[in-house]
């Protein structure tokens, strides 16, 4: 089944890969994007001690590959701040074709953490 994009706070349900479920009024009440997307496209989460910084190093080793060098943690614990900001601390002020990512190893263990990704960047990349 194809999955549907729709992502949208003011609604109901949310539909992620054809399933029907209701955001939490966590997200719902602290989430404010205005229709925003965030720019980064991919986001590595993991296990403490799994090797989620190996796999930062190399990857911010590409040319085309732009990362943060601490967590932000923007999906689990800073959400006060916007879209905006959030692309700023991730992708600085990085050209428009460079791929930006983000890495905190939380983001899968937290389940606000995983609806607010969906809601920011309905194409978002997971790297586990």
């Amino acid at each position: 089944m194809a999955a549907k994009q729709d992502c949208v706070l003011a609604k109901e349900e949310v539909d992620v890969e054809g399933f029907q479920r209701k955001p939490s009024l966590h997200s719902a009440q602290l989430l404010a994007y205005n229709g925003q997307r965030t720019r980064v496209q991919f986001v590595i989460g993991g296990v403490q001690k799994g090797g989620t910084t190996t796999l930062l190093d190399a990857l911010r080793g590409h040319p085309q590959v732009v990362m943060p060098n601490q967590e932000v943690h923007f999906f689990d614990w800073n959400s006060s701040q916007n879209i905006t900001e959030y692309d700023l601390k991730v992708c600085g002020n990085a050209p428009a074709d460079v791929i930006c990512g983000d890495k905190s190893p939380s983001y899968m263990h937290t389940k606000v953490a995983i609806e607010r990704i969906a809601i920011a960047n309905p194409d978002m990349k997971w790297i586990l």
